[in-house]
């Protein structure tokens, strides 16, 4: 699963489920990733992802950046307060994610 898939969701119904999917996986490959090189990264509860639990996502989402980030030695940025009808600050949260995984993959390397 390629970074492409998790930088923005796609403007369709579907679209943000198929971005929390997308973007659980590329975790779950970071996770394994890491193991390979040593490394031991915790896996949290971030998918699904729904209106209910939200602030449970963005807090264990939080925790993963925070944990994937120290191996790497990337300087993370505060993915847990987001104001979601703010277009601009929701459209900034979605690259910053995107960055750290960026960053984190390239760190690990193995394609991911």
């Amino acid at each position: 699963m390629g970074l492409a898939q998790i930088i923005y969701p796609r403007p369709a119904e579907s679209g943000f489920q198929e971005w929390a999917w997308d973007h659980y996986q590329h975790h779950l490959a970071i996770i394994q990733q890491a193991s390979v090189k040593g490394f031991s990264l915790n896996q949290y509860r971030i998918w699904p992802v729904t209106q209910e639990n939200i602030q449970d996502f963005l807090d264990q989402h939080q925790q993963m950046h925070s944990e994937m980030d120290e191996i790497a030695n990337v300087q993370g940025a505060n993915l847990q307060d987001i104001d979601f009808k703010d277009k601009k600050k929701v459209d900034a949260w979605y690259w910053l994610n995107y960055v750290e995984h960026q960053s984190v993959a390239s760190f690990l390397g193995g394609g991911i």
